[in-house]
């Protein structure tokens, strides 16, 4: 049996990859060819995480306008 895409679990060390380089994108700031084409990739794989993350606290929280 294998698993589907949504249901995978992500490794801790990719969450916080991916998570730093959405806020930074988020956040105006340029991110690599690479860098996109990582985020791809984990879209792609973990669509369910990738989601979740776009809509946690924390994401809304480290992307805020300053002085929010």
């Amino acid at each position: 049996m294998t698993d589907k895409p949504a249901s995978k679990k992500m490794p801790d060390y990719l969450y916080e990859r991916l998570f730093e380089i959405l806020c930074r994108s988020k956040r105006g700031e340029s991110i690599s060819p690479e860098e996109h084409e990582f985020c791809v990739e984990m879209y792609k794989k973990y669509p369910q995480k990738y989601s979740e993350m776009e809509r946690s606290n924390r994401f809304y929280n480290a992307t805020k306008p300053f002085g929010a």
